[in-house]
């Protein structure tokens, strides 16, 4: 990908909607009456907040949700209502309740789910479901019906708020609705590399003490990068991946003391097989009953979660999950996905290229890599042109393209 942004803004351009961080949870004192609870309610008010309903979830029972007053900073907004009389504290409710889900290498989008019914598109039954959902504090941010089955189950995604809801506790919300038929979490990892987030493997002197790790990743942040995780697979122990935002100088941070390399994270291995292209994706299945622990053992491993596809016809359903090629082998990869608890299937996701010399496929997927050049791989038409694999299009994936041609056939 030509243009890199920082993780921070692809969230951002993710999630695609910001009223929700416009609110803010109202604590009410135990006990409070109601003519105590109406004269607050009336001094929010004239204060310009906005009252929009209970709270729910983890603090159901514990006061209201509020708009703030356009404009007004949240600081200020806690900082106004927390003075009333009635309040016993505020909530940023955009604040995750497990910090793990908002940290940049987290597996799935927080405060996001899809839901499919058990009724068929209009009827009053899923009226009666989406009712439901929201008197729980979920808001419908897309409506979508699934393939072009016209009894086919109609998919929803909802957002809330991560402080008053964990992934895990909201699928538990959403699952246990009358009429919810599957719940699915939104992965982040296309979206992100497609927005262009991009990771760099910084390399460290071997016995660097905690002190010296502390000042390095204060150099490194004053740089611009962003720390995701510590390094996986291959190096492992060696140092961290951090994300790389737009205008960071990654000569400078080779420049830095204690540090001894900077790797491209997403530059494939050399090549394994013959006449076929793996892409660091693996199609995976798991136990239900453990699923939110295999997923966050996977994301401690490198793994980022692209998306869940379910197959209503097979009643089964499997995760695309993807990783930096530069940290696993193919193989590596498969040792750290057996090796993962829970885990009850697993197939790496192949793309296949056909070269024949008289029908010129190859020279055809040729032109298509290099009229690809400098856009996403998420640009209509470009999907299959990142050759290599590494969340780019440039002049390196018609060099492989172009290798892979000249390969010797598997008969000769």
């Amino acid at each position: 990908m030509k243009n890199v942004i920082s993780f921070s803004l692809a969230v951002a351009l993710i999630c695609g909607s910001a009223a929700l961080a416009e609110s803010i949870g109202v604590l009410e004192a135990a006990g409070l009456g109601e003519s105590a609870r109406s004269e607050l309610y009336d001094n929010l008010t004239q204060a310009g907040f906005a009252y929009q309903r209970p709270l729910a979830g983890r603090l159901e029972g514990q006061g209201s949700v509020w708009s703030i007053p356009e404009g007004m900073p949240m600081v200020d907004a806690a900082a106004i209502a927390g003075s009333m009389d009635g309040v016993v504290g505020t909530e940023d409710l955009s604040v995750c309740a497990e910090p793990s889900e908002c940290s940049p290498v987290s597996y799935a989008l927080p405060g996001q789910l899809k839901t499919a019914y058990a009724f068929a598109l209009g009827t009053p039954e899923v009226d009666a479901v989406r009712d439901a959902l929201r008197a729980k504090g979920f808001r419908l941010l897309l409506e979508k019906q699934s393939g072009v089955n016209p009894t086919a189950m109609v998919w929803d995604l909802w957002e809330f708020f991560p402080r008053e809801y964990t992934l895990e506790n909201a699928e538990d919300a959403l699952a246990g609705t009358h009429g919810v038929a599957n719940v699915m979490v939104i992965g982040r990892a296309r979206e992100a590399m497609c927005a262009g987030v991009q990771y760099a493997g910084v390399l460290h002197d071997e016995g660097l003490d905690d002190d010296g790790r502390i000042r390095l990743h204060s150099r490194l942040r004053d740089l611009g990068l962003q720390y995701a995780r510590p390094l996986v697979g291959r190096y492992e122990g060696c140092g961290d991946a951090w994300i790389v935002p737009r205008g960071a100088k990654l000569h400078l941070v080779a420049a830095v003391p204690d540090v001894t390399e900077v790797v491209n994270l997403h530059s494939p291995l050399p090549w394994e097989g013959t006449g076929v292209l793996v892409l660091g994706e693996w199609l995976l299945t798991y136990n239900s009953s453990g699923k939110w622990q295999t997923r966050r053992d996977l994301q401690d491993k490198g793994f980022m979660l692209k998306g869940q596809i379910a197959d209503w016809y097979a009643d089964s359903e499997f995760e695309s999950w993807i990783y930096l090629k530069r940290e696993y082998t193919i193989s590596g990869s498969s040792q750290a996905i057996r090796t993962t608890q829970g885990m009850t299937g697993w197939e790496p996701n192949y793309i296949y290229y056909y070269y024949d010399f008289y029908d010129g496929i190859g020279v055809k997927d040729l032109i298509a890599v290099r009229n690809c050049l400098g856009r996403s791989v998420c640009d209509k038409g470009c999907g299959d042109a990142d050759f290599n694999g590494d969340w780019r299009i440039d002049v390196l994936d018609l060099i492989a393209l172009r290798n892979y041609m000249q390969r010797p056939l598997l008969n000769e």
